[in-house]
């Protein structure tokens, strides 16, 4: 499909606009590309500072490059090619709270950093007060939780005022 000559010359405007800078050179790389390309590597461990277990699989995030990783089973991680300069790290872990510190990266040596993650909540002291279970409600967990077919009765029930009939006649059966 032919397009007429001033879509076509209008089309050709803006692919040279696009392709050229101010200045009417077309742009290049900076001058130093090892400069511009240059990377780190960024590395540490995270740990629950309630137990100081590490943690699996925690979110490591060089915050606006895009780099992500997740610990392995040690609580480790190793990010490379971060680009070189200070770089901030956010560590996530579910049910915790999230951590954020800025590194040095450079090329030389790599950049190292352990999380210490705390949990979300934390409560005041408080006191429990239990009360013993009726029978009945014994009874019925007794029931729920059997792995068969089961008729569990309080033992405090009413069972006939001490008369064998009315006694028999609450038993499962009769």
């Amino acid at each position: 499909m032919k397009l007429p000559a001033p879509v076509s010359l209008l089309l050709f405007v803006i692919a040279s606009a696009v392709v050229t800078n101010s200045s009417g050179r077309a742009q290049t790389s900076p001058s130093n590309p090892t400069v511009a390309n240059a990377t780190g590597t960024v590395e540490g461990r995270v740990f629950n500072q309630t137990n100081g277990n590490a943690l699996h699989n925690a979110i490591v995030d060089v915050v606006g490059t895009g780099l992500r990783t997740h610990t392995d089973e040690e609580g480790v991680f190793r990010i490379s090619r971060v680009p070189t300069g200070v770089r901030r790290l956010e560590v996530s872990y579910g049910g915790l709270n999230s951590q954020t510190a800025e590194l040095s990266v450079a090329e030389a040596a790599p950049a190292r950093r352990d999380f210490f993650l705390e949990n979300v909540l934390r409560l005041e002291a408080f006191t429990v007060e239990a009360t013993q279970l009726s029978q009945d409600g014994v009874a019925m967990q007794e029931q729920r939780i059997a792995p068969n077919i089961k008729t569990v009765i309080a033992a405090n029930l009413n069972r006939g005022d001490g008369n064998l009939r009315e006694y028999l006649n609450t038993l499962p059966g009769w």
